[in-house]
């Protein structure tokens, strides 16, 4: 077990020796498919982190269902489609930070949702369809969510790479888990950090041979495949994946907090 913190912008290098200095074992960060600036993780900033001597988990996230404008909120951010494109864009953002393969990559579920949603089945089974269409891309499918929303998704598609953000302590997360996120709105070495109990220890940025990864033209043809496949899927939400980036333009030089969505009560399981 170790502590590891998760912020949302890049930092420089001396902070993140700070963090270590501190007593972090280790940071998670969001990849997003290169909409806002400085929010996703870069292979620079993978580098940075590495030389404080530090290991790496990444979630994707663009809206998660949270209130983001452009992005459907409320739950109908996850449907099927929706869950394969972000599926095959964390893939690409992955390889370009040089993620190594075998490793997980979290897709975010940032609000709560009512008990065995079905809406959280479609997404995540669009994401593990995505998945297997391309051979298996080599990482592991994530669930970062509400404590039930990861039970959820574990026992439906039995993902084991989990990491809640419920219950909050005294209460602990009644399953494995990779990492837990217990406590936010903290501030170290002078940024707004959440800190996370990891139980399974992430990565460091591998080297520059890409030989067998998926190139960004590859991803584009293969995006445009997808397209083509969900036609009429989700009552016709197929929009095209250059539309979809440039939703968050009059976001691109805001600080977005990251924050969860906690207007639905908690289900009762």
């Amino acid at each position: 077990m170790s502590l590891y913190l998760d912020h949302a912008f890049r930092q420089p290098p001396t902070t993140y020796t700070c963090f270590r200095a501190n007593g972090i074992a280790g940071i998670a960060r969001y990849y997003d498919g290169g909409r806002v600036p400085g929010k996703g993780l870069t292979l620079d900033e993978a580098r940075d982190i590495a030389a404080a001597n530090l290991r790496l988990h990444a979630v994707y996230e663009t809206s998660g269902g949270a209130d983001i404008p452009g992005f459907a909120h409320d739950g109908d951010y996850f449907t099927h489609s929706q869950g394969w494109r972000d599926w095959t864009e964390a893939v690409v953002d992955a390889n370009t930070a040089r993620q190594p393969k075998s490793t997980p990559i979290f897709l975010a579920v940032d609000r709560h949702m009512p008990a065995a949603d079905p809406r959280l089945v479609a997404y995540f089974r669009g994401a593990t369809e995505a998945n297997s269409s391309i051979g298996g891309s080599g990482y592991f499918i994530g669930c970062y969510g509400p404590d039930y929303v990861c039970e959820l998704i574990r026992d439906t598609f039995g993902i084991q790479h989990l990491w809640p953000w419920l219950p909050r302590p005294p209460a602990y997360p009644q399953f494995d888990y990779t990492l837990w996120q217990y406590e936010n709105g903290q501030n170290m070495c002078g940024v707004a950090v959440d800190f996370n109990d990891c139980q399974i220890e992430g990565w460091i940025a591998e080297g520059e041979n890409m030989t067998d990864y998926v190139t960004r033209a590859e991803f584009e043809a293969y995006q445009q495949n997808v397209r083509e496949t969900l036609e009429g899927v989700d009552g016709g939400a197929t929009a095209d994946l250059g539309g979809i980036k440039g939703i968050l333009n009059d976001l691109l030089l805001r600080h977005i907090r990251h924050t969860h969505d906690t207007s639905v009560p908690r289900p009762q399981l």
